[in-house]
């Protein structure tokens, strides 16, 4: 007979799952529900909307940051969190800019990434646990984050001037 232990195991992967395989569907609709037929490029809805210059971008990132807000809830690591902010940043600075932002947005698939190091950590959380961060590890992701916050600022700044 299972253990209460392993039962609320089972129940806790499940719920789990459940949850990765609803961010898999947002992720695959996001990033590659479509295929262009002679070329076998796949894109999403995210590379649709991104079209729309600065709003589109910004929504995009909002679903994004949805899929993160998720994984917060899940329980994620820091770390892993501060690597989806990072692919979620990038996603949006370089969609702020015209074309190569189009391109961008098919070829980098943030969600999907963001769903991999997700899946990934799920399957950690199934496994033995491991030791825990280092203070340099934290310290690059601070640095990261500030690294990305400067680039929105300076992009921002350039857009107003252009707009001004």
């Amino acid at each position: 007979m299972p253990s209460a232990d392993t039962e609320s195991n089972r129940v806790d992967s499940q719920a789990l799952e459940a949850s990765l395989s609803r961010l898999e569907r947002v992720a695959t609709l996001t990033d590659s529900r479509f295929r262009i037929p002679v070329i076998g490029v796949r894109f999403g809805l995210d590379a649709i909307i991104g079209l729309v210059p600065v709003v589109g971008d910004a929504i995009g990132a909002m679903i994004s940051l949805s899929l993160f807000v998720e994984a917060t809830r899940l329980g994620a690591p820091w770390r892993l969190r501060v690597r989806m902010l990072l692919n979620i940043g990038f996603d949006f600075l370089v969609g702020l800019v015209p074309f190569v932002g189009d391109i961008a947005d098919v070829a980098f698939k943030a969600n999907t990434r963001n769903i991999a190091l997700l899946r990934q950590w799920i399957s950690a959380q199934l496994s033995p646990p491991k030791q825990q961060s280092t203070l340099a590890a934290k310290l690059f992701a601070a640095i990261c984050v500030a690294v990305i916050v400067l680039c929105g600022v300076l992009a921002w700044q350039q857009i107003m001037l252009l707009v001004g």
